[in-house]
């Protein structure tokens, strides 16, 4: 898999952790990893709130949090969604999102693989991965 471990592990968190705090007491959350074509890719399914059908086009931008009831005292910043996807492109990859209203979501990472057989070009040990357009536009974003 190519990528930087620390930030594709924490995309995996923040789902995984999205999905805990979504799905009530007596819910299920699965992670499912495997191999399609010339892609890792990694699901997280829940039963929890789901998201509404009017909302999935904006979740993914910065400082958004959907307005629900059963989530009023669920901390967060609005942040961890926009922060998944970045992460997943700037890795080349794409996430995607099923989801049915209190019936649960499944987000889906696509990353792709390098061939076992291609060592890695211009490796460094560090990784600059720029969110400044994440930070200039948060001012210009309500939350929903």
């Amino acid at each position: 898999l190519k990528g930087h471990a620390v930030l594709v592990m924490q995309a995996i968190d923040n789902l995984v952790s999205n999905a805990v705090k979504y799905t009530d007491l007596g819910g299920r959350v699965d992670v499912i990893s495997e191999i399609e074509g010339e892609e890792a890719v990694v699901r997280i399914k829940d039963t929890g709130y789901g998201i509404p059908p009017d909302k999935l086009e904006v979740i993914f931008e910065p400082f958004v949090r959907l307005k629900d009831p059963r989530a009023v005292h669920t901390p967060g910043t609005g942040l961890g969604l926009s922060l998944v996807k970045a992460f997943v492109e700037a890795h080349g990859g794409r996430i995607e999102v099923i989801s049915q209203y209190d019936r649960g979501s499944q987000f889906s990472i696509y990353l792709p693989l390098e061939p076992l057989n291609t060592p890695m070009k211009n490796h460094t040990r560090a990784t600059y991965l720029d969110l400044s357009t994440v930070v200039e536009n948060h001012n210009s974003r309500e939350s929903v």
